[in-house]
């Protein structure tokens, strides 16, 4: 067989041992390795950073040196992956194809096609971690994934036991992302350095002596942060790094939202795990969603005709202000001035509560999160928990300033049960009540509110008059399929089987009355993109939030929307791409959201998706767009690429520290630069080998 040897730019400038170890391993199996020597890049860091046409010129180039070999073998899954699924920009060829299939990251090719099994001159008597690098475990599927509930392998754990003494040990995050992720370490500098300080300190606690894995660029980046002698965080549109600079400068803060979330993931995980057939439920869920968005106008038709036969008076609202306006129209035909609420993303997307006060209605949020943020001016910070990034005392905090509580208890009773008796008396002399939606069954005609505290009943039935305030993506076309997402909810939300109370509304009580408004508000434009109409399916659970590693360290409210998390990096471009530009580059693109969504909905593909986007129209920083440019010219020429190399080597081992690590310098705020080594692998392998 004809084996190619990929060595990816960063490990030819900075880590040459590994491209040696690599062309030595291969050959000691008996592979006849060739290195073609005009090879600079594959092109991620321009793809990754939505600039694919700044990547054509590199792709073509790495096609051109790879075409005719029966493998392309890479130390770097992240390169492989690009390779494989992300190496568009150049123009599709029976050789790109043939180049794209016959990559292969290096234990993959280990262990699929030489299929090595035994090492027996390996020796390594040490308590070793094993990091999965994002690109290997979710796309390359070289191991286990823990969201995703199947029997046990690890492509990487298999080879590495071969090693004669050594001991794996297993921090208590295994698949965390380190928070690498390509272009993502020195534009969301303050978070990626604060997930390796993590990752590194999760694997020490384990016990780690080293820590290993098949991808040198997350290993480059944890080394970065353990050496960095004191690790203190530095962290107009919505400026996420500004934000989760300030978030993760209070430590106390930091730690409770990681770990209260990460509890969510882990008892999602467990009560996902418990069901045999879960994945057969995410794909029948899926399909159930995308089936009715794609008859979407027919099941419209239909749930208006049954919720008008039940006595429901239905409204229509193109946009927010519609929506608003209606609302508004109907509180004042009851003469209406207080308003009680149980939670709604929708209204909080419409700016309805802003609308009304201003218009002389009181809006009361009844969940205990939503009044929290509500008294103290602040927008939900997660879709389900509203206010998880606050500490028992920062509720104290606000209580005793808007409710008159004792400043100085912070016991979570006292404080439930004072907003409990603050806000009854409002739902009982309520005018109207106002709920959200859940799903909403065209079949007939009724909706479904799902709560844990109960306060959608209380706003539904105390009040005479019931407003619900409906997306049009909630809707699904049987009774039957209701029982499918209720079974998923409340285990991918807080790891629970249920939630408290799933309230079924169908039409109004004797003397009552009730509304429901449908709302679009840019769901019909999203619905006709081909690339981003999936998020439509999403059900609100937030489990793509608790898994979220930058999520976890930045907070909701970092995002600068209504919707925060992975699904808001997709969501809050849709309606202001300028504002929200940051956001698809908010991600480490680990997958992991993907992956726990119980629609399936392609959230990462999407997130890669919209930075094309975000770079196609113009939103990109200049000086991002200007260096993606530069890079791309770079990494087409060898000549280019291996002078700059060179000059990078050079200042790193000749500057003085003060000047490598200036205020311009990104990665090396809270990360060491990699030490100068004394040469390229290129230069090695020019100087040890002959050159084929």
């Amino acid at each position: 067989m004809k084996v190619a040897l990929f060595v990816p730019c960063f490990i030819d400038a900075f880590f040459p041992d590994v491209g040696v170890a690599t062309l030595e391993l291969l050959e000691r199996f008996g592979c006849d390795v060739d290195y073609p020597l005009e090879q600079t890049c594959c092109g991620q860091p321009m793809g990754n950073s939505g600039c694919e046409k700044d990547a054509a010129a590199t792709e073509a180039l790495f096609v051109k040196n790879f075409a005719g070999y029966d493998y392309i073998v890479a130390p770097s899954g992240s390169c492989v992956h690009h390779v494989r699924d992300h190496m568009t920009a150049v123009e599709p060829s029976a050789e790109s194809r043939a180049v794209r299939a016959n990559t292969y990251e290096l234990v993959e090719f280990l262990t699929d096609v030489l299929k090595v099994d035994a090492l027996p001159w390996a020796e390594f008597p040490h308590k070793v971690g094993l990091h999965n690098s994002c690109g290997t475990l979710r796309s390359l599927r070289t191991a286990k994934m823990s969201e995703i509930d199947e029997p046990f392998f690890s492509k990487p754990l298999s080879l590495l036991q071969k090693v004669k003494g050594i001991e794996f040990v297993t921090p208590a995050r295994p698949d965390e992302c380190c928070g690498f992720g390509g272009t993502f370490c020195v534009t969301e500098e303050p978070v990626s350095a604060r997930m390796g300080q993590d990752k590194v300190r999760d694997h020490q606690q384990a016990g780690a002596e080293y820590i290993v894995s098949a991808d040198s660029s997350c290993l480059m980046h944890q080394k970065g942060c353990s050496e960095r002698p004191q690790w203190s965080p530095f962290m107009k549109r919505v400026d996420h790094v500004k934000a989760s600079r300030e978030f993760i400068a209070d430590e106390k803060h930091i730690e409770f939202h990681d770990k209260r979330l990460w509890t969510l993931r882990t008892l999602r995980d467990q009560a996902a795990h418990g069901i045999e057939e879960w994945e057969e439920l995410r794909s029948l869920a899926s399909g159930i969603k995308e089936h009715t968005l794609t008859h979407l106008a027919d099941y419209l038709a239909e749930f208006e005709r049954n919720a008008t036969k039940n006595g429901v008076i239905v409204h229509w609202a193109t946009d927010a202000e519609e929506h608003n306006r209606i609302v508004h129209e109907i509180l004042s035909s009851h003469s209406a001035k207080t308003l009680v609420k149980s939670k709604s993303m929708l209204t909080e997307e419409c700016g309805m509560r802003e609308y009304l006060e201003a218009r002389g209605v009181a809006v009361v949020e009844t969940d205990l999160g939503e009044r929290i943020q509500q008294l103290d001016h602040e927008r939900p910070a997660h879709i389900v928990v509203p206010a998880v990034h606050k500490l028992a005392s920062d509720v104290s905090r606000v209580f005793s300033k808007n409710l008159g509580t004792d400043a100085d208890n912070s016991d979570v009773h006292y404080l439930a049960s004072a907003q409990r008796d603050a806000t009854r008396p409002l739902i009982l002399n309520a005018e109207a009540g106002m709920t959200g939606c859940n799903f909403a069954v065209a079949e007939t005609g009724g909706i479904t509110v799902c709560t844990n505290e109960g306060n959608a009943d209380l706003s539904a039935n105390v009040p005479p008059l019931h407003i619900a305030s409906i997306g049009i993506e909630k809707l699904i076309p049987k009774l039957e399929h209701l029982g499918v997402f209720i079974r998923m909810l409340s285990r991918s939300a807080l790891g629970s089987p249920i939630t408290q109370y799933t309230s079924h509304f169908r039409g109004p009580r004797k003397g009552g009355e009730m509304h429901f408004v449908l709302v679009d508000n840019g769901r019909s434009a999203r619905l006709a993109m081909d690339d981003f109409w999936y998020s439509l399916k999403c059900i609100r659970c937030g489990a793509c939030m608790n898994t979220c590693p930058v999520y976890r360290r930045s907070s909701g409210l970092s995002y600068g929307g209504v919707y925060s998390g992975p699904i808001g990096a997709i969501i809050n471009p849709t309606f202001d791409l300028k504002k929200y530009s940051a956001l698809p580059f908010a991600s480490t693109m680990n997958g992991s959201c993907t992956n726990v969504c119980p629609v399936k909905i392609n959230i990462h593909e999407q997130i890669y998706k919209w930075r094309q986007i975000v770079a196609e129209q113009h939103e990109l920083p200049f000086i991002k767009k200007e260096a993606m440019k530069v890079a791309g010219k770079v990494l087409a020429e060898p000549t280019l690429y291996r002078a700059a190399i060179k000059a990078a080597d050079t200042a790193v081992a000749k500057l003085p520290r003060a000047f490598i690590y200036n205020p311009f310098n990104a990665w090396g705020k809270q990360r060491e630069v990699p030490e100068a080594p004394e040469q390229t692998f290129r230069d090695w392998y020019l100087k040890n080998r002959k050159a084929k």
